[in-house]
């Protein structure tokens, strides 16, 4: 009856989108991120709000310059409608779920490390719901993935840089920090000496900007490349054993079993992203709208983190 009742009342699906705009942008406290997250143009993300304020005869967000607030009426409203979304969500997949059955191929690229730590879980737990979905992964470097969305030879794809290309749509999905990493018996970073650096890879661009943006050309002429590896455990490993630093994320760091053997030296506050990117043309498939819905739940319920 819910559903009835919605699909046949107009002005009800307009006030349902124009509430999960406002739903979205308080999330982003930004009309210009919202309109690049939902593929709108930012006119029209300010018309629908307008329009919802109108209706409503409410001030949701207070505007100034660059800066955006809620109201206490907006915030009002966002408590209401929160679990109402959640539920109409809930109602709606169980609904499409009922009558359909979710079945093919979602073939997935990852960079290694966040596919193998991070995103592997969740793919796992995905799959298991819809057990007639064949899942396909595959791990390759940021650009190597970012040619295989472009060419239709996979899905969706985890990259740590994004490519300016209008025909790929994107959301951040995890965030996190470089640090500095060394063997825990040293007291400090000898910078008068030599240096001995472990790498990703040969060109290592997060290395290189992390020592760009914290140290000095004097310091970073100290540097000794002993060489490079292309996983972060085996980089700390190799950092622990032969006394060297490496530079990685702040969640490898975390996970290492090697961690209580190691030591932070030095970190820096400016955050790395990890995306996932898609072909918006191909968006049309059931399993691929109930793949991405789900990667939309998940980036929601833990906050980017």
């Amino acid at each position: 009856m819910l559903l009835n009742y919605i699909f046949d009342n107009i002005f009800v699906m307009d006030n349902l989108y124009r509430l999960r705009i406002f739903a979205h942008i308080c999330k982003t406290l930004n009309f210009t991120e919202s309109a690049r997250q939902l593929h709108l143009a930012q006119p029209a993300i300010s018309r629908h709000i307008k329009s919802l304020e109108d209706e409503l005869g409410r001030t949701l967000f207070l505007r100034q310059k660059r800066k955006v607030q809620l109201t206490q009426e907006g915030r009002s409203l966002l408590l209401q409608i929160d679990p109402l979304l959640s539920e109409f969500d809930r109602i709606f997949n169980d609904f499409i779920l009922e009558k359909t059955t979710v079945a093919g191929i979602l073939r997935i690229g990852s960079i290694f490390e966040a596919g193998t730590y991070l995103y592997m879980d969740h793919l796992i737990r995905f799959q298991s719901s819809f057990p007639q979905i064949e899942i396909r992964i595959e791990f390759g470097s940021s650009d190597r993935l970012f040619q295989k969305i472009s060419m239709g030879e996979i899905d969706f794809a985890l990259v740590s840089r994004l490519q300016n290309d209008s025909s790929i749509a994107s959301f951040t999905l995890f965030r996190d920090h470089p640090v500095l990493v060394g063997n825990s018996t040293k007291k400090k970073i000898d910078s008068e000496n030599k240096i001995p650096l472990i790498s990703y890879r040969e060109e290592d661009y997060y290395t290189d900007e992390f020592l760009k943006r914290k140290w000095s050309s004097a310091q970073r002429k100290n540097i000794q490349y002993l060489g490079s590896v292309s996983s972060h455990e085996a980089m700390l490993y190799w950092a622990l054993k032969s006394n060297a630093y490496c530079i990685v994320p702040h969640s490898s760091y975390l996970r290492s079993r090697y961690r209580n053997e190691l030591k932070i030296f030095d970190e820096d506050s400016k955050e790395s992203s990890l995306n996932l990117i898609y072909l918006k043309t191909t968006m049309t498939e059931l399993r691929k709208k109930i793949f991405l819905q789900n990667m939309q739940d998940f980036l929601n319920h833990n906050q980017v983190s």
